[in-house]
C-alpha cells in the first residue's frame, strides 16, 4: 500500500540526477508543474517494471497500470508560495483559480475512477518561492509573476520563512482531505534566483 509521503519521495527521487540550475531556470520562467510529471513518469517507468506508466490516461495526470486498469492515479497542481499564503485564494472554490476548488475537482476525478477501478488516488500539490533579490534588470526579464515576486521582497520574514509557511500551511489545509505529507524536492539558482520548489501530498480517502 503506497501513502502520500511515499509519492513525494518519489518526487524528489526522481530530480535528483537532473542539474538544480535547469530545474530552478523551468520553475523560474514558467510553469514546472509539466516537467515534473514528466520527470515523475519517467522515474516510475524505471522503478515499477511491473506496471505501465501513462500519462493523460483516461483525463488523468499520471496512471501506474497494472493488468486490470490502474492501481494508482495521480493528479499534480502547482501554487507559489503567495497564492497559499492568500486566505482567500486557498479558500476559493472556482476550479480553475482557487486551491480549495482546484482540490475538489481532482478528487471528484478520483473518486469517480475508483468506481470503476481499485486503486489508490492521490493530488500533489508543488509550492515553489523565487527570491530575486540578487537578479539583474536584464535577467529579470525571464522571471514569470515578476511583480508578485517584487512584492514578496517587501515582507519582514525572509523568503525561506515565507516557503516554509506556506509548505506548512498547505499541509494543514490538505490534512482535511486525506492523509498528506510534504517534501522538499530541491533548491536551485538560475539568474541569480534561489528558487525552492516542495511538494504536499494528498492520499484521497
Amino acid at each position: 500500500m503506497t501513502n502520500a509521503n511515499d509519492v513525494g519521495s518519489w518526487m524528489h527521487q526522481s530530480v535528483q540526477d537532473i542539474d538544480k540550475t535547469d530545474l530552478a531556470y523551468l520553475t523560474l520562467s514558467g510553469k514546472i508543474e509539466l516537467p515534473m510529471r514528466d520527470y515523475l513518469a519517467n522515474w516510475c517507468r524505471k522503478n515499477f517494471a511491473n506496471l505501465t506508466v501513462a500519462r493523460e490516461w483516461k483525463r488523468h495526470d499520471l496512471a501506474l497500470l497494472g493488468p486490470r486498469g490502474p492501481v494508482c492515479i495521480l493528479e499534480g497542481k502547482l501554487w507559489a508560495n503567495f497564492n497559499v499564503l492568500d486566505e482567500r485564494k486557498l479558500n476559493s472554490v472556482h476550479q480553475s483559480h482557487g486551491i480549495r476548488g482546484a482540490m475538489e475537482k481532482d478528487i471528484a476525478k478520483i473518486v469517480d475512477s475508483r468506481r470503476q477501478y481499485e486503486c489508490e488516488g492521490f493530488i500533489s500539490t508543488l509550492v515553489m518561492t523565487v527570491d530575486i533579490s540578487q537578479v539583474m534588470e536584464v535577467e529579470s526579464r525571464a522571471v514569470k509573476y515578476l511583480p508578485y515576486w517584487k512584492r514578496e521582497l517587501k515582507h519582514s520574514q525572509s523568503t525561506l520563512e515565507r516557503h516554509e509557511m506556506a509548505v506548512e500551511k498547505l499541509l494543514k489545509f490538505s490534512e482535511s482531505f486525506g492523509d498528506s505529507a510534504r517534501q522538499e524536492i530541491f533548491v536551485g539558482q538560475a539568474y541569480a534566483a534561489e528558487v525552492r520548489l516542495a511538494v504536499v501530498t494528498i492520499k484521497v480517502l
